[in-house]
């Protein structure tokens, strides 16, 4: 074997090890120390820190396999920390263990998948409602209004400030919001 051959084949070899440990070091670098302080939530999530955050649909429908889904918008993306299962009661309950929660990339909307027992009982009563208690938005924001009462299943409801100027709800103060109005479609 030639001296020139020997060279080029030890560059080769020199420059697959130089590309192994770079791609080592690249991939250990993507560890966090503090992995469980950071939040991997992908998306637009930071809105203008005086922006109100508020519910501004809630709908429910009947799935397969005797389950309810409720589907609840938000105006601005929602800390997914600040609603999972215990976080959310429904008639004065936490979801139970079965339930599924399930958040959209931009944060605004949550679906809750859960036994339709929980939502229709078996009383005579035909409305349910719902807690959001500790929900907040990404800028730590808390909601507007935490409870929604007399939701019937199987509707649509819209939420919404009548009365307040469109586009400036972040600059709005005291009175000047509006009146937050509740509108029900079949």
């Amino acid at each position: 074997m030639s001296y020139d051959r020997a060279m080029e084949q030890n560059k080769k070899l020199v420059a697959a090890h130089l590309i192994f440990v770079l791609c080592a070091l690249f991939a250990f670098a993507q560890n966090n120390q503090r992995a469980r302080e950071s939040s991997p939530y992908r998306g637009k999530r930071m809105m203008k820190e005086h922006m109100l955050f508020f519910v501004t649909a809630i709908e429910s429908e009947r799935e397969k396999n005797n389950l309810a889904e409720l589907e609840i918008k938000f105006n601005i993306p929602v800390d997914p920390r600040t609603l999972q299962k215990r976080h959310i009661r429904i008639n004065g309950s936490s979801l139970p263990s079965e339930a599924i929660v399930a958040f959209n990339k931009e944060g605004t909307k949550i679906k809750i998948l859960l036994p339709i027992e929980i939502i229709v009982s078996r009383r005579s009563e035909p409305f349910f409602h719902i807690e959001l208690p500790d929900a907040k938005s990404f800028n730590n924001m808390p909601l507007y209004q935490m409870r929604f009462d007399d939701l019937r299943f199987n509707r649509e409801y819209e939420f919404r400030f009548v009365g307040a100027l469109k586009n400036h709800l972040d600059e709005m103060s005291g009175n000047q919001r509006g009146e937050y109005m509740r509108f029900e479609d079949d």
